[in-house]
This record gives structure tokens, sequence and C-alpha cells, in this order.
């Protein structure tokens, strides 16, 4: 079962299961996506696989892009949602065997290739980008799930802990030494710029004039045209950064346990959410993500749930996957 709960029926959802989630259950929600459909991409923090959510909330599909990498387009393509523990096997790609596929003379299977996420974006096209930091790749996705290019990142380039944002027909690209790159979707070098400090968290205006990139006591407001850095003092230690439409920034506090909320002149105006584990609490903060109406999605690896705010911070939506288990030491692959 993988279902997103709107208001009014939020506050029945506490009552059932919310807090009582069995711990055999795996799935813990880090990088996030979504389309202009109303589509989201949740990569796990402990598993090799994106799960694809409907604009309905309902879990469509699973993407294995170590997979696809391996492969080269067009890639497996989406695969079946699997039940807990998957006793049918119909979540994994097909012609998965329990001794792995072969791939160009090397075995593939969930475990022996797992695959590290550095972030995940989708572009106006509705591509979806998932850099390969371990192949040293980007991988481009189109809205069907088949692999529609594999490029090289530039070279010396060091991904940052999230390292990918879209912005039009751009990739932005942050190296973890301080720069950030914009490329074509075919990974052509347009643009690098060098920034004051080491950066963990990249994102862009929707526009692509500003790239906001996130250290660890400021965020950079990088101007594209002109080139001028200005430098916002952080509130507290963060992780995970996007821009709204609105112009603000919000990034993920992790000493409070709640969503910064920056106004465009750097300053704090205003938080989302409070520490706890209950509907609409946050417990462990992962990615963020924003649609183009400025609805804010968290993942939250702690209490398993991607959880959707309005601009104003009113819970919309849970995203959660509790029948549709990664559990690495039960799971048979």
């Amino acid at each position: 079962m993988a279902v997103a709960v709107y208001v009014p029926s939020l506050v029945g959802l506490a009552l059932t299961g919310w807090l009582n989630v069995p711990q055999t259950v795996d799935f813990k929600p880090d990088r996030l996506a979504i389309d202009s459909h109303g589509t989201l991409y949740v990569s796990d923090l402990d598993a090799s696989v994106i799960r694809v959510f409907g604009p309905d909330g309902a879990l469509r599909a699973k993407l294995w892009p170590g997979l696809a990498s391996l492969q080269g387009p067009p890639g497996p393509g989406f695969s079946a949602t699997g039940p807990f523990n998957d006793p049918e096997r119909i979540g994994l790609p097909a012609g998965v065997t329990a001794s792995g596929t072969t791939v160009g003379g090397a075995a593939w299977t969930p475990k022996s290739d797992p695959f590290q996420f550095c972030g995940l974006a989708v572009d106006a096209g509705d591509r979806l980008y998932v850099p390969d930091p371990k192949h040293g790749v980007m991988l481009r996705f189109g809205a069907n799930g088949y692999l529609q290019a594999r490029w090289p990142f530039p070279p010396d380039f060091q991904p940052s802990a999230d390292c990918v944002a879209t912005a039009g027909e751009r990739v932005y690209l942050a190296d973890a030494r301080g720069a950030a790159l914009a490329l074509t979707p075919d990974g052509e070098t347009l643009a690098r710029w060098q920034l004051p400090d080491a950066i963990g968290g990249v994102s862009v205006s929707s526009d692509g004039r500003h790239i906001y990139a996130l250290s660890v006591s400021h965020i950079f407001a990088l101007d594209t045209q002109s080139g001028a850095v200005a430098s916002w003092q952080l509130a507290a230690p963060s992780g995970g950064i996007v821009a709204l439409p609105s112009g603000r920034v919000v990034v993920g506090d992790h000493v409070n346990v709640a969503l910064d909320v920056y106004c465009p002149d750097g300053r704090l105006c205003g938080h989302v959410g409070v520490f706890g584990q209950g509907v609409g609490q946050l417990w462990q903060l992962g990615g963020l993500a924003a649609d183009r109406a400025g609805r804010l999605y968290v993942a939250d690896f702690g209490n398993r749930a991607v959880q959707a705010f309005t601009p104003a911070g009113r819970l919309t939506a849970l995203y959660w996957s509790i029948e549709d288990d990664e559990e690495r030491g039960e799971r048979r692959v």
C-alpha cells in the first residue's frame, strides 16, 4: 500500500498507524523531484531504487538507475511495485534472477551494486536527471521511465552531497569544493562559477537567474547574469535546499528539526513544521523539492514519509509506502 492522504483526512491517519509503523518496514525517503504533472520521484536512503508516485499519490512504479546505468539506453524502464518483502519478486526489473543479471559481463543485483544518490531533478520537459557518482555519469530518463542519455561528469568534478538542480532546459551541478556549473541536457558545460566556500547542496530559481548553494554556515545566492554572489547567514546547521517560485528559499534545519524559510533579501522570515512523530511533524529530514505552485515536499526518513506543505505551511499530503519494503536483510535477490 502506498498512498498520499489529503486534508481533512489527515487527522484520522494519526490514529491508523502513523505512530506504530512496523520496524521491519524500510521505506526511508531521501532525495526528491517532482514534475509538471505532479509525478513525485523518491530515492531511498538505504536502497538502490527510486519510487515513482502518481499525481493521485498512488505508488505507480520503481526505477532502478544502477541497472539502467550499466545497460545504457534505453535501460530497463519502470518496474512493477512489490508488496512487503516482495515474495513474488515483482518489484525487481524483468530478467533479474536470484543470482542477478549479467550486463556486459558483469553481474548485477540491488545488493551487489548499490547505487549512490546525490540528488534528483526534473527539467521543464519532465526529464528526470539522476547523477551516478559511483560511475561518474549523469543519467537522463524520459517521463516513460526509459533512459534517454548517459553522459560523463565534467572533468575533475566532485559532486556535493546534494549535487543537481534544474531550471528550464538547463542542468546545474554542485561541486563539493565550491563550484556551480550549468550544462545542457546532453552534458555540454555552458558556465562555471566559483563560490566562496565548500558547498553541500544546490537549488536554482525557476527562471535560472539565481543559484542558491548551501555551505556549512551560509547560503550563497549567485546571480547567473552578473556573477555577483550574496552571502546569507544560516540560522542553524542545515541540509537540503530548495528555491520556491515566490523567490523564497527553504532549507532543512537539522538542529530544530524544521524547515527555515528565507526571504529574497536573505532574512530568515518563517518556519514550516515542528519536531515530532505525529502527522505534520518532522523527525529526520532528507531532501526537499517544490512544484510549480510552490508546494513544498520534504523527505522525512525518520517518519518514513514524504510530507507536502502549502507555501503557508499547511500540510496537504503524505506519501508513504508501508507495504513496499526494500528491507535488505530479508528481501531475497
